[in-house]
């Protein structure tokens, strides 16, 4: 992925300048670390090099430990994993989770930081200082709506309308995606598209909720697995679906890296409004995978401040293999800290998931 980006390397008084750098994503465990101590590791292949002392252009790869005392309540989520901010918005598209559009308004006025309780810095902060020459698209916004159901056409221009208000308030410089008649319709057809899957992945939530409530130990898996791939064929909901690889990842998974749980929010007494908050989360990742399938050209980047999120994106390790419209196919590489199974338990598990005989 491109970036544009500027780093000041001060070595022995002189100034190098790094710019036009591809950031190599960040996986689940450099989150996790990061989380734990504010540290990772930058990669950048092929950086620019211009140093003022010498007329020619170097090109130099990069593999940097960054120690910050910036903390990092917004992720960028991207192909392969993620970013902080600032390495991942230049030149960007941003899908912006709902938390973004109401942080963006409570920690930015006309293009500054507005006082806070802290002074803790963030890497969010330099979106008022530094010009990412990004486009913040608003879709996600109007697409989850804020009445805990999918929105009407006249629901979804007022969200938009709202959430253009409150970015251009906050950060005048950053430039919406226009809200336009072709905007609209374009999001009406998402939600047309995807809404016999929506319903499937609600029937199937509100039906397995209840064995999620707990961690399955080694003893119960097998049982708890074969009865939510029970449930998604009641749903007609592929066993593969992300919905049901979050339901079988939140049973599996142990309580100190289980996202999916974070996600869905299993509990007695589960509602369709409960259901309706995870599968919005889920339908964001859908979306990314959409965006880098059909425009691989175009920098996508989801923002969102929910880590549960973050770590579930980079633990399933996407790979999109084609399109059949209104579905992207895709392939998932669990990264183990989500599914942590032996060899036995896995063989048992690929096995439950294999597509049923028809």
């Amino acid at each position: 992925m491109k970036s544009v980006l500027y780093f000041r390397i001060t070595s022995s008084g002189e100034q190098i300048i790094l710019t036009d750098a591809p950031v190599t994503p960040l996986g689940l465990e450099d989150l996790i670390s990061f989380e734990q101590n504010s540290e990772f590791k930058i990669s950048i292949q092929g950086a620019s090099i211009h140093n003022p002392d010498e007329p020619e252009t170097r090109k130099l790869n990069i593999s940097a430990d960054f120690s910050t005392s910036h903390t990092n309540q917004c992720f960028a989520l991207v192909n392969s994993g993620w970013l902080p901010p600032i390495f991942a918005l230049p030149n960007s598209l941003i899908l912006a989770d709902r938390n973004i559009i109401s942080d963006i308004s409570k920690r930015f006025r006309q293009g500054e930081l507005a006082e806070r309780d802290t002074d803790q810095p963030d890497f969010f902060d330099f979106t008022a200082t530094f010009d990412y020459k990004a486009k913040i698209s608003l879709a996600p916004f109007a697409l989850e709506g804020n009445s805990r159901r999918i929105p009407t056409r006249q629901e979804v221009i007022k969200q938009l309308e709202e959430a253009e208000r409150k970015v251009h308030e906050a950060l005048p410089k950053l430039e919406t995606i226009p809200i336009t008649p072709t905007l609209v319709d374009g999001i009406m057809g998402v939600i047309a598209d995807s809404q016999d899957y929506f319903e499937r992945r609600l029937k199937f939530l509100t039906s397995c909720i209840h064995i999620l409530c707990n961690t399955a130990g080694k003893t119960r898996r097998h049982n708890v697995w074969k009865q939510i791939a029970e449930y998604a064929d009641a749903a007609n909901l592929p066993k593969t679906d992300i919905c049901v690889i979050a339901a079988i990842s939140s049973a599996t998974a142990s309580g100190s890296c289980n996202p999916a749980r974070g996600i869905l929010k299993p509990k007695h007494h589960y509602t369709e409004n409960d259901a309706y908050n995870a599968l919005c989360d889920l339908r964001l990742l859908s979306l990314l995978i959409h965006f880098i399938h059909d425009f691989p050209s175009q920098k996508a980047v989801l923002l969102t401040k929910d880590i549960n999120l973050a770590k579930f994106w980079c633990g399933i390790g996407t790979l999109v293999t084609s399109r059949q419209t209104p579905l992207v196919s895709c392939q998932f590489k669990i990264h183990p800290l989500l599914f942590p199974l032996d060899s036995d338990s896995a063989s048992e598990l690929q096995a439950i998931l294999e597509p049923s005989e028809q």
